[in-house]
């Protein structure tokens, strides 16, 4: 199979446009995340090192939900967190903001 110029220019953008796409904690903690959907933790949630330690969120220095996922957004969507409940499995959606 031929690829043209225009395929290996447009394949090029797109691997360059996803280079560094994930979300690290830094990140996750400069910004706050509004709730979306499914398990609450709040309407919003703001991390530092004392609620976010890897993956792990902490209330009150109580294990209580993990980030099972992180999302970039592309193309104007909003980056997002799934987390899940370590007490009931209940997972949830928060967007960046």
């Amino acid at each position: 199979m031929m690829l043209h110029k225009g395929n290996i220019k447009v394949m090029s953008f797109l691997t360059l446009a996803c280079c560094g796409c994930t979300l690290t904690n830094d990140r996750i903690q400069k910004h706050w995340w509004k709730y979306g959907n499914g398990f609450h933790m709040g309407d919003v949630l703001r991390f530092d090192n004392n609620n976010l330690r890897n993956d792990t969120i902490f209330i009150n220095n109580k294990t209580t939900a993990k980030i099972i996922d992180k999302v970039y957004g592309l193309f104007g969507d909003d980056n997002e967190i799934i987390i899940k409940s370590l007490l009931s499995a209940e997972t949830g959606t928060y967007h960046e903001k």
